[in-house]
């Protein structure tokens, strides 16, 4: 039965769409006139999500429609940690909702000690290129980790709420880039405007934190030594950028690598931007320190209001606090009672713990600032010289690899070196760090007798049949040092199988050209007519062709 309007109620209808349409604009002129009154907070809001313009090669994809429609952009920064692109992460809060209500992921825990702001992490949900990684043996430190479906490279998202000490560290982040290989890379940064939160990415360390050894069992002077040389390195790094963290504790290290050696990164970077006060933190400072957190206003209301008093940017503070960490780290406990400070005794205590690294300790832990040994100081004692130079256990394996590698053709490196930087980042990021070390000269670049150096008396037999024509930049030394095992898994040699055939059935010159970076093509299709592949490559001809790059054979 249809309803019937009569023309009297049709002008009244126009007349209050026109009263509304006119008091819209009203409001739209206030704002204008009113934007001196905007709270500061919303102008830098608007400012943190660039507009990109689009040069005439370049098409919005679907996922940027969807961003676009949904109010989530994605701030672009530049980063050396990985090749990942940032069209991913983005979250849907109608799948967080439901995990939260379902109980689901409930045994992951995500804290972070925090006296000033608590900034619990939020359960973030898969998205279209990551899921969350639930391990226990994985120390996120308050973190959701994640790992990327396709290259299994695992991450860390740090979610975090809108307001105004947030906003100011995502500027920092962006003013300030750290580039040490033991300080944590972040690897992208997303603003989601819909949810009111943002989300930094991490680069994962897998191995957890730092503490983790300090539960195991005693650790040699050795190993100790080695991280301690890694520690002093990352801080000796900002440090020299004018910079201090100020906040050290136990818990600011993870372990990025534990195959050999361990290799350690500083993980918890936040505080070199902006102090957090962790709860922690009071424990490895120094007796000066201790003496003022004693003059603290016991009025919670007055706590904020004058911490930024009280406590002070120094560099002193993280020598102090590196050598507390050694110290606990190798006696499995921290050497002094927190309430007792003011009568411990370094020299005392250090007399009574015999090491071949406590004149370094002792310099380190001088009461008096003024005589406090400096952390570029350290890097040149005898003792972190010599841990500089220690060499792995599993150190001759890159020169077996390296050896494996002599019959390699051009394919097999074009396409070994684009899995590499795919699905094997974080082991290039290991074999980059026995480059610089056996990089004596730093001509970026390795010789024969670097070589020899680096592997000394053990690898001198393998050497030689290295049979080294010329030297080897980095990228020639990660491709033939590299551990072929780790990219040869039936999974990724499956998904890069899609990637290189272009979801076809074949891999032919012309896909593959489309995935590769720097390549010669007349030596590609040179490769083509000598092992009979210029009718196209099937997954199972392409398997046994990368198989068997130590002695290549023609696919029958």
């Amino acid at each position: 039965m249809g309803v019937c309007t009569s023309s009297s109620s049709k002008n009244n209808q126009q007349q209050q769409k026109a009263k509304t349409e006119t008091k819209i604009n009203q409001q739209f002129s206030l704002i204008g006139e009113q934007k001196n009154s905007i709270n500061q907070f919303q102008e830098n809001q608007r400012t943190i999500t660039p507009i990109r313009r689009l040069s005439q090669n370049q098409n919005i994809t679907p996922v940027q429609m969807n961003s676009a429609k949904n109010g989530t952009m994605a701030i672009r920064r530049t980063s050396h940690a990985t090749t990942m692109t940032t069209k991913t992460m983005i979250i849907q809060s109608s799948q967080i909702q439901e995990q939260q209500k379902t109980g689901s992921l409930s045994n992951l825990t995500y804290q972070r000690s925090n006296n000033k702001q608590v900034t619990k992490t939020l359960l973030v949900s898969a998205s279209k290129n990551f899921s969350i990684v639930s391990s226990k043996n994985l120390d996120n430190q308050g973190k959701t980790v994640m790992q990327h479906n396709e290259t299994g490279q695992l991450v860390q998202i740090e979610v975090l709420k809108f307001d105004t000490k947030n906003h100011e560290y995502l500027n920092k982040l962006e003013e300030i880039k750290l580039d040490n290989m033991h300080i944590v890379k972040i690897i992208d940064t997303l603003v989601d405007h819909n949810k009111r939160i943002y989300q930094v990415m991490y680069e994962c360390c897998a191995g957890g934190s730092l503490s983790k050894l300090f539960g195991c069992s005693k650790q040699s002077d050795k190993k100790i030594g080695i991280i301690f040389y890694q520690m002093i390195e990352a801080l000796a790094y900002i440090h020299s950028q004018g910079l201090s963290h100020d906040e050290l504790t136990i818990d600011s290290f993870s372990v990025f690598d534990d195959s050999s050696t361990p290799f350690i990164k500083l993980s918890d970077i936040r505080s070199i931007y902006q102090l957090m006060y962790p709860k922690e933190a009071h424990l490895y400072s120094d007796p000066l320190s201790q003496k003022h957190q004693n003059h603290k206003p016991k009025n919670k209301h007055h706590h904020d209001a004058n911490q930024n008093e009280i406590k002070t940017r120094n560099k002193c503070n993280d020598v102090w606090a590196l050598a507390i960490i050694i110290l606990q780290l190798r006696n499995k406990e921290l050497p002094y009672n927190i309430q007792e400070i003011d009568s411990f005794d370094p020299q005392e205590y250090l007399n009574n713990h015999p090491s071949e690294m406590n004149s370094l300790l002792l310099e380190m832990l001088r009461i008096n600032r003024n005589d406090r040994i400096t952390l570029k100081k350290c890097l040149e004692h005898p003792f972190l010289i010599k841990m500089k130079q220690v060499q792995p256990q599993d150190l001759l394996q890159p020169l077996k690899n390296m050896i494996k590698c002599k019959n390699m053709t051009y394919i097999h490196k074009c396409i070994f070196q684009y899995l590499l930087h795919n699905y094997a980042n974080d082991h290039l990021k290991v074999l980059t760090k026995l480059f610089i070390t056996a990089d004596t000269n730093k001509d970026g670049s390795l010789s024969l007798q670097e070589l020899k150096e680096l592997f000394s008396i053990e690898g001198k037999d393998l050497i030689e049949q290295l049979d080294l024509q010329k030297e080897l930049t980095l990228d020639e030394f990660l491709l033939l040092a590299s551990n072929k095992d780790i990219i040869l898994t039936q999974d990724i040699q499956e998904s890069s199988f899609k990637q290189l055939s272009r979801q076809s059935n074949l891999i032919t010159l012309k896909s593959m050209c489309k995935f590769l970076n720097n390549y010669d093509e007349q030596l590609i299709q040179k490769d083509f007519n000598t092992f009979n592949l210029n009718d196209g490559i099937n997954l199972k001809e392409y398997r046994e062709f990368l198989i068997n790059y130590e002695t290549p054979i023609p696919i029958v």
